[in-house]
């Protein structure tokens, strides 16, 4: 196989493919992250929360 048409693995050539792959794994879960906070207002925003009565964790959540 002559080496012009196989790919060359370099460690720099694989830097900068996991570099790649991180960064657009970072925007992903931005983008999501934003995407579920807009779902999340579009519903919500104007629910008045109700501080009349607090529930606790069960008391099976308080100890460890």
């Amino acid at each position: 196989m002559p080496t012009k048409l196989r790919q060359q693995w370099t460690e720099h050539r694989v830097e900068q493919l996991v570099g790649n792959l991180l960064q657009a794994g970072v925007v992903g879960a931005t983008l999501l992250v934003f995407v579920g906070g807009v779902l999340y207002l579009k519903r919500h925003a104007l629910e008045a929360p109700n501080y009349q009565v607090f529930r606790g964790e069960p008391a099976m959540f308080r100890t460890p």
